[in-house]
């Protein structure tokens, strides 16, 4: 739960001062000034008296306090009845994905799912692979898919591995790319060096795909020119495609975004999808058939690369 301008006032009128309120309230004292002067312009009048050090509440504010205590009190009364009905009901198997995994292939698995197993559909929720993990250690999860370079497994929790990914660049037919276009075919090996400097759109801004690739970049000595950030990945590429700069993405993309000049970075960044459990999680038959199914799909598809 997310603490309000309600709970702000009821916690400095028990501090009475704002420094130890706001570090009670884990917020900054501006913040919580601003909060109060937000309730008082909100009402109308004075709640808080102001002396020097010393703070009290006007006869209004007592009659804030009174309020806001009794709401307080509804709020949590609510919040545990209803938690304690979510804790005695079946729980819905709940699965973080990360944004770079085939939300193509995983819909597909979650369709086998319903078809042949008789449990209930799980809650899935699209997030960045760094959250999925933190809120998976929380208990806020049951399994998380993420993505994760294949050295630097976290060694707190069980994984499975999924598909393996490889760096593509996605260049434009423009004349800053013409010495790559003519001296490499599309879709070889081309040295992650030959982009150095190269105008790029910056996809993934923020997660821990991009934290990846620019600890990639920095070990390899290549920097980017970015020009501008593109969140959504099928729009950056038709970006691409208009000439804009190029995209950094995964290579197993490439037929889907129908770009004419990709390339295969080398060296490989070894990168790969994986469930991850945490190692107290009972796995029931539901998720031992989620992960037979995913591992499965991918399983097959790595003996055929090979």
């Amino acid at each position: 739960m997310y603490l309000n301008e309600q709970e702000y006032f009821v916690i400095l009128a028990e501090e009475k001062n704002y420094t130890r309120a706001a570090e009670r309230a884990c917020i900054s004292q501006p913040a919580l000034s601003k909060a109060i002067k937000k309730l008082e312009q909100d009402y109308g009048c004075t709640l808080i008296l102001r002396e020097g050090r010393n703070l009290s509440l006007t006869a209004a504010g007592q009659l804030y306090l009174d309020s806001a205590q009794r709401m307080l009190k509804l709020r949590n009364n609510a919040y545990e009845r209803i938690h304690a009905m979510s804790r005695s009901a079946s729980p819905r198997l709940r699965i973080g994905i990360n944004r770079q995994y085939s939300q193509r292939q995983f819909a597909q698995a979650l369709q086998r799912n319903h078809r042949d197993y008789p449990g209930e559909l799980p809650d899935v929720y699209e997030i960045d692979s760094r959250q999925a993990l933190t809120m998976l250690r929380n208990g806020l999860l049951d399994m998380a898919v993420a993505l994760q370079e294949e050295d630097k497994l976290p060694s707190d929790l069980i994984h499975y591995p999924l598909s393996q990914e490889f760096l593509a660049a996605f260049v434009p037919d423009t004349p800053e790319f013409y010495p790559v276009i003519r001296d490499y075919p599309a879709g070889t090996e081309v040295p992650v060096r030959v982009f150095h400097g190269k105008t790029t759109l910056h996809t993934g801004l923020g997660t821990n795909y991009d934290a990846i690739i620019q600890a990639f970049f920095r070990a390899q000595e290549v920097q980017p020119n970015y020009v501008c950030s593109i969140s959504d990945v099928p729009t950056a590429i038709e970006a691409v495609k208009n000439g804009m700069g190029m995209v950094y993405n995964y290579l197993s993309r490439a037929s889907g975004f129908r770009c004419p000049y990709y390339y295969h970075i080398i060296p490989d960044l070894p990168l790969r999808h994986y469930i991850f459990l945490r190692p107290d999680t009972p796995v029931t038959p539901q998720i031992d058939f989620l992960i037979r199914l995913l591992r499965k799909d991918h399983l097959s598809e790595d003996s055929q690369k090979s």
